[in-house]
């Protein structure tokens, strides 16, 4: 399956009408990625923790890991 959305608010439709086990994988692209799901019931972090910034996703291109202190 591919898609594509803006990368500055991106957006696809939920499949998890059609396809109950794209569930997980669609909050994991979520997570860690940006994407928003529209019409998915459950978008909330399983991977991440509860603290992580908001609008900050890991495996974006641009992420760059902070130095530690």
């Amino acid at each position: 399956l591919k898609s594509s959305a803006p990368r500055d608010n991106p957006s696809l439709p939920s499949l998890r009408e059609v396809w109950l086990g794209v569930h997980f994988h669609e909050r994991e692209t979520w997570e860690m990625l940006g994407v928003k799901f529209e019409g998915h019931p459950e978008l909330r972090r399983f991977l991440l923790q509860e603290d992580w910034e908001e609008g900050v996703y890991p495996l974006r291109k641009e992420f760059k890991l902070k130095p530690e202190e």
